[in-house]
């Protein structure tokens, strides 16, 4: 089962991971326990890619993306991530294609196989 995620033109796959059913269709469309961090992605294959969104009371929202050549930033003036998502816990890890995402209570790092990535956190946000 594939979903279409709209607002953000994302194509959603069914796949599960660690805390989600098989049949869940928020597998790559989570949030961090905070609530503070969204995130959608694909699993498909060398054009897989994640895509999070932190909100900054100051600046309005980041995106923070990676996929299979590099790592990106950019800010954006509004929320574009569906409410439907499941809570990646703290310790488990999502994997989808080229990237994974760790969530820990520190924030969560994505990054892809090259080891190009983020990490987030309402204290600091870094892309390598």
């Amino acid at each position: 089962m594939k979903k279409v995620l709209a607002a953000c033109g994302l194509l959603l796959s069914s796949t599960a991971f660690a805390g989600f059913g098989a049949d869940s269709e928020a597998a790559f469309n989570f949030q961090t326990p905070s609530g503070n961090i969204y995130c959608v992605g694909d699993e498909y294959g060398e054009e897989s890619f994640i895509l999070c969104q932190i909100a900054s009371v100051t600046t309005g929202y980041f995106n923070y993306g990676v996929n299979a050549r590099r790592s990106y930033a950019n800010v954006v003036t509004n929320y574009a991530f569906s409410e439907n998502r499941a809570t990646l816990g703290y310790g488990q890890t999502v994997r989808g294609g080229v990237w994974s995402c760790t969530s820990q209570k520190t924030g969560l790092t994505c990054k892809n196989k090259k080891g190009n990535g983020f990490f987030l956190s309402r204290k600091s946000q870094k892309k390598w």
